[in-house]
């Protein structure tokens, strides 16, 4: 099977293994080969999928980029299925469906893969660099992705790092955004970006506004506005409209009782202090530099949100710290 070819496939071979919101994902044995096939059943137009496919591809070609991408993130294939060879019940049996062959990889999703990991652990600060390492791949060929949910991220018994749906990615071409809306209306997002407004879900910026929430989510366990104990803008909104001043963010850079306000559980600010100040000591102000940058002055403009190659740079120093001092209580430890 040849990258990018137009295929036709016998269904039959294939059992549905899962589903999304994009569409059903299906498993099946060619030639001794295992694939795995996602028809994309929701509202999408087959030659905008087939044309975004081959945009990404061509912002891939001549670049150096991980051997994960040919591997599982890129299709090595594509086609169109009628409904009613699906084996399967739609409302409507006259429809035809785009198709995307990729690899299989036997792997388990990032929030599982970590599940049983404590915060800050050197498995958290090992498979973190791997995901940024991606996430800097596509920033260097131009593609912007916003889909960062963990799931979207396979991990195998290697633990080597595969990053799944990149087909639903934009691309950057003469500084200009370029994307084509695969669903109609506005689609998930991991923390949705202020900027997604007036029925717009994507833009130049929103990968980075996800980057830094994932790394968060990875590295602590957390969501980084888990210290207001919701997820969503409105939290920024609050904090950017009682004025408070940029060093106060994040919350535990101070025990601060002034928001406790924001909080529906008193001393959650302390706790998270406490938790922060125990895993990265003196490098919480280069975090805290971070969170800034993306979620309060990234707020109103999208633009200052660092991008993953600051990210990535700076999440080194941290968790090389990280790794130090847990390697270091280990050695106590022994002693002891």
């Amino acid at each position: 099977m040849n990258s990018g070819s137009s295929i036709e496939l016998d269904f039959s071979a294939f059992s549905q293994i899962g589903y999304g919101g994009t569409g059903i994902v299906f498993k099946g044995t060619l030639d001794d080969k295992v694939y795995l096939v996602k028809v994309l059943t929701t509202n999408h137009d087959i030659d905008v999928i087939f044309r975004r496919v081959k945009n990404i591809r061509e912002s891939f070609s001549g670049r150096t980029i991980p051997s994960s991408f040919n591997k599982r993130t890129l299709p090595i294939g594509q086609g169109i299925i009628h409904s009613r060879d699906l084996g399967k019940s739609f409302d409507d049996l006259s429809r035809s469906y785009p198709f995307l062959v990729f690899n299989y990889i036997d792997g388990i999703d990032l929030e599982q893969y970590l599940k049983d990991e404590e915060p800050c652990s050197i498995k958290r600060c090992r498979i973190l660099d791997k995901v940024l390492s991606l996430l800097k791949a596509l920033e260097i060929s131009g593609v912007v992705h916003y889909d960062l949910y963990p799931d979207n991220f396979l991990v195998d018994s290697r633990g080597t790092v595969f990053l799944i749906d990149v087909e639903s990615a934009g691309f950057v071409r003469d500084g200009k955004w370029q994307w084509e809306p695969l669903v109609e209306g506005k689609t998930g997002i991991f923390c949705i970006p202020p900027d997604a407004t007036n029925g717009t879900t994507h833009g130049l910026y929103f990968d980075r506004w996800n980057a830094m929430y994932l790394v968060f989510f990875i590295l602590f366990k957390k969501h980084p506005f888990e210290f207001l104990n919701r997820c969503d803008v409105e939290a920024l909104k609050e904090l950017i409209s009682n004025a408070l001043p940029a060093s106060t963010w994040p919350p535990s850079l101070k025990n601060d009782n002034s928001f406790n306000k924001y909080l529906k559980e008193p001393g959650a600010i302390q706790a998270m202090k406490e938790e922060l100040v125990g895993f990265i000591g003196s490098d919480l102000t280069l975090l805290a530099t971070l969170l800034h940058e993306c979620f309060i002055k990234g707020y109103l403009k999208p633009e200052s949100r660092p991008d993953i190659m600051k990210i990535r740079k700076a999440m080194e120093l941290i968790t090389a710290n990280i790794i130090s001092k847990r390697k270091g209580a280990s050695k106590t430890k022994k002693k002891a």
